[in-house]
């Protein structure tokens, strides 16, 4: 996918404007606050394991089969209304790295990211730059061939989205799709360069 200099062919302005760079630096704390939640949230899963295994040790010192866990219940007029339970191992199957919960993380930090670029920024930045054609850039073509992938194809990689990725070429057609901290990092950095490439465009039209 071209990039937006490529498309636009803009010379580039040694004078930045706040005004008209307001959404690029709007996407940049964004894609800053996503990396950062995602970061957090991997932190704890892998956290928790110490925790769940001495819980199951405890649970077969005790002769104990795999005990429920319960997540998530609420306190009803009859009783315990559970809403979320599953059984020790899988959980810590789940929450080991390179588990089941640390790829569920990494596909919902590539829908959102990819949501509020194509939702908002997308067009913002390029309505700042006074462009007529939509933005493109090769960090954000990748998160939507993985995103169609996540969305339409349950998570597994297809030739016709994941196999056309140009930075995550770690994925591989077949496998279901993973996304660790080095492609959120790796993401989060190339499209802060590109941002810094997008300020410095000339505008096409004077924005106040």
């Amino acid at each position: 996918m071209a990039s937006l200099s490529e498309n636009a062919g803009r010379k580039s302005n040694p004078s930045r404007s706040t005004n008209a760079r307001s959404s690029i630096e709007e996407l940049r704390q964004f894609l800053h606050e996503m990396a950062v939640a995602y970061l957090i949230s991997s932190e704890g899963l892998t956290n928790l394991v110490p925790k769940l295994e001495m819980m199951a040790a405890a649970s077969q010192a005790s002769g104990s089969s795999d005990p429920q866990l319960h997540l998530f219940s609420r306190t009803a007029t009859t009783g315990p209304d559970l809403y979320a339970s599953i059984a020790l191992s899988d959980a810590l199957d789940g929450i080991r790295p390179n588990g089941r919960y640390h790829d569920l993380l990494g596909h919902q930090w590539v829908l959102s990211v990819f949501s509020g670029w194509e939702g908002h920024y997308r067009s913002a930045i390029g309505e700042e730059l006074g462009l007529s054609n939509p933005i493109a850039c090769t960090e954000m073509g990748d998160l939507r061939h993985l995103r169609n992938d996540i969305v339409h194809h349950h998570g597994i990689a297809t030739s016709g989205e994941s196999g056309k990725l140009q930075l995550l070429t770690h994925v591989k057609v077949g496998r279901r799709i993973s996304v660790s901290a080095l492609e959120v990092e790796l993401i989060t950095r190339a499209m802060n360069a590109r941002l810094d490439e997008w300020t410095d465009l000339q505008p096409c039209t004077t924005i106040a």
